[in-house]
């Protein structure tokens, strides 16, 4: 099974994994196809210091600048592998992409 997620559906993921870690899914033409082959990895804070969850509607979270770039980079890179989207306090933060070389 795979799922090609637009662009709000996508954020809302990563806004819901808040800390942690979406990996290996494929882009096809800047968008992310999720398959059965995709894993989410969340990190849970045992120190009872957890940060509070912030509210915030999907169409403001498309706005941040953090989101705003990781969806702009997907565009970018078109068509390859995310091997590890790192994902703190539900914003994007850094991500690996695995592609093929050009000859």
């Amino acid at each position: 099974m795979q799922e090609v997620l637009t662009d709000r559906a996508f954020a809302k993921l990563v806004h819901e994994t808040r800390f942690g870690s979406i990996r290996d899914f494929r882009l096809s033409e800047g968008r992310p196809v999720i398959d059965d082959s995709t894993q989410i990895s969340v990190e849970y804070k045992l120190s009872g210091l957890e940060s509070g969850e912030e509210v915030m509607d999907i169409d403001t979270f498309l706005e941040r600048p953090q989101v705003r770039t990781m969806l702009a980079k997907f565009q970018q890179v078109g068509n390859g592998v995310v091997e590890c989207l790192d994902v703190r306090d539900g914003l994007p933060f850094k991500m690996s992409v695995k592609r093929k070389a050009h000859s």
